[in-house]
């Protein structure tokens, strides 16, 4: 009971001293001392890893989370410069030596716990991105404002994407990691190179969590260099023989607000996730692929010997949820376009016969559509919640009412709610990702 109480009243960052009380509260609080682990690079973390952590204390850790400490640049008047070639080349330099470093200290370990792996969390940014005007969507007072909001500006906050120093660069094998996460806490996001290199490493990886930063300009070289290393990720997945959930977040924030820089459908992007959802038991995609795009694609994905029939088409044989974003565009305007995607995507549940859940959100400025269909034993449940009075077609729900009794008789039912987007609480848990969007922005 003692314990218990100590555990309720102290942070997190005050139980390391009760530990060494006695053996007795050491097994007590240990478990939570070290059930996440976070190290720093460059540092003594990486390099006394395996001296802190000694096989027992091993089955405590579920979580690594590695932070690669960049160069730091002039915040204050040098904002808006490029990064040169002098500090690419220190911060590729950094970010490869505490990734083989890392790599090499948990190769040696085993999952003995009933668990399964390990999550493992990479970051990288500068100490000066915290002092940059544009830094986490505020604008700071004192700059010429013109600098501020300049594309410079917002290069140079979002920084080159972190490579390998060298090609040549060899990461040991790490079976201990299942899931791997890359989050958009820090700006920096990785190259195609970097990113391949790391999930050829991860023998066992079964989850993906990638947010990557969008470029702030079409023309950019990043621009394409970003698209290349999610096309990347996504030919990965679709040859894996582990990896079953993936979560992908193309990051946004104030500084993306430009009407010029629209998402143009990338090719190869859509079906190359495409590809990859096949191989998934569950796929969440944010932004970077179009939900119009993803199901047009799909509607004519054949497999290797088509015979030109419908039931020819490609099926998910694993996939139990699905989560994809679009564009609200003229969603409003138009009511047809909504209805010929809901239909594309019924027509796409229809051959996915373990689908569980399907959710598409069309998030705007005062605007919102959202769709979900659930499947139950005994019933399933299609949601629409929309910010405008919104009637889906009888075409539409008899199309989701098929895909429901596909297998089984099941009891179908079916909610339209209108609600306002500046009382979001309102349709809080009425869906899985809409919560999620709002959470993030």
């Amino acid at each position: 009971m003692v314990l218990e109480e100590l555990e309720m009243v102290n942070e997190r960052h005050d139980l390391s001293a009760w530990a060494s009380v006695s053996k007795e509260w050491q097994s007590f609080f240990e478990p939570q001392n070290f059930h996440h682990l976070q190290i720093s690079y460059p540092g003594s973390d990486v390099d006394y890893l395996d001296h802190i952590i000694n096989s027992h204390r091993r089955n405590y850790i579920r979580k690594v989370s590695l932070h690669v400490v960049l160069e730091e640049y002039d915040s204050t008047h040098g904002f808006d410069q490029p990064e040169i070639t002098d500090t690419i080349r220190a911060n590729n330099k950094l970010f490869s030596q505490a990734l083989k470093q890392l790599f090499n200290s948990l190769s040696a370990w085993i999952d003995r716990s009933s668990t399964g792996g390990i999550e493992l969390e990479l970051s990288a940014s500068s100490p000066s991105d915290e002092h940059h005007p544009r830094s986490h969507r505020v604008l700071a007072a004192g700059h010429d404002l013109s600098r501020v909001i300049s594309l410079n500006s917002k290069r140079r906050l979002l920084g080159n994407l972190l490579d390998l120093s060298s090609g040549k660069l060899k990461l040991d094998q790490v079976s201990i990691v299942s899931h791997l996460s890359v989050t958009r806490h820090c700006y920096r996001s990785m190259s195609r190179t970097a990113l391949a290199k790391i999930l050829s490493s991860l023998c066992r990886l079964q989850t993906i969590s990638y947010e990557p930063w969008r470029a702030v300009g079409p023309w950019d070289r990043g621009h394409l260099k970003r698209e290349e290393a999610m096309i990347m990720l996504f030919e990965c997945v679709s040859k894996s023989a582990t990896v079953k959930e993936v979560s992908l977040w193309e990051a946004q924030s104030c500084m993306h607000k430009n009407p010029s820089f629209p998402r143009f459908a990338n090719a190869a992007l859509v079906s190359s996730a495409v590809n990859a959802s096949y191989n998934l038991q569950g796929f969440t995609q944010f932004d970077a692929v179009n939900a119009n795009d993803f199901f047009r694609h799909a509607s004519m994905d054949e497999p290797g010997n088509p015979t030109g029939l419908p039931n020819s088409l490609r099926i998910w044989p694993a996939l139990q949820y699905l989560g994809l974003t679009m564009q609200i565009g003229d969603q409003v305007s138009l009511p047809s376009s909504l209805e010929c995607l809901l239909l594309e995507a019924s027509r796409a549940a229809l051959r996915m016969p373990l689908l569980e859940a399907m959710e598409i959100v069309a998030p705007g400025d005062g605007e919102g559509f959202a769709f979900s269909f659930k499947v139950g034993r005994d019933s399933a449940l299609l949601t629409v919640v929309s910010t405008w009075q919104l009637a889906l077609s009888r075409k539409v729900v008899r199309s989701w009412r098929s895909v429901a009794s596909r297998c089984a008789q099941r009891e179908f039912a079916f909610e339209n709610r209108v609600v306002n987007m500046k009382s979001p609480n309102r349709a809080k848990g009425a869906l899985r990702l809409m919560r999620l969007l709002r959470e993030r922005r």
